[in-house]
């Protein structure tokens, strides 16, 4: 909870260009990708939408935030094998199975593999482990902190940040 707070205080300190908020400063560009990078995919997708918003924040944020659309880190080695004996039960169908992904995103992986049947080379994604119950529960917390949030805002910002809510 103690990131989810950190990340959304530094956002409305951001957004609003304030220094600090009860001696609390916002997190640097880099330290605000790594608790992005913590909190996991929702926080990771909400903050793609948000860092097409140069109007909230600087070109350190923008830079950083940017990352999050193509350097995002690929599944640990205990979910992968979860998720893929999940779906391929022993991977009988492949004659091989790249086990590094050759793309990783917010909600999943794209590996390369070849069929057993025919070798037909063939790009599998597979859904990060429990992906449905992690997307319902960040936004539970979400919703939950942007009512805190919302008297923070003015009439004019708090229309935009809620259009990026429902953007995400």
């Amino acid at each position: 909870i103690y990131g989810v707070f950190r990340f959304l205080l530094t956002i409305f300190l951001l957004i609003k260009r304030k220094e600090h908020f009860l001696g609390v400063r916002p997190l640097s560009p880099t330290m605000l990708l790594l608790i992005i990078q913590q909190l996991g995919t929702s926080f990771i997708k909400l903050s793609q939408v948000l860092a097409t918003r140069t109007d909230f924040f600087d070109a350190a944020y923008i830079h950083e935030l940017r990352k999050l659309h193509d350097q995002i880190p690929q599944m640990s080695p205990k979910d992968f094998q979860t998720v893929f004996k999940r779906a391929f039960g022993n991977g009988g169908i492949f004659a091989e199975f790249e086990h590094e992904a050759m793309a990783s995103a917010s909600i999943g992986q794209v590996h390369r593999a070849t069929l057993a049947v025919d070798n037909q080379q063939v790009a599998v994604k597979l859904r990060r482990n429990a992906i449905a119950f992690m997307v319902t529960q960040d936004i539970r917390i979400l919703s939950f902190f942007h009512h805190l949030f919302r008297p923070l805002f003015s009439d004019y910002t708090r229309n935009s940040v809620e259009s990026v809510l429902e953007a995400f």
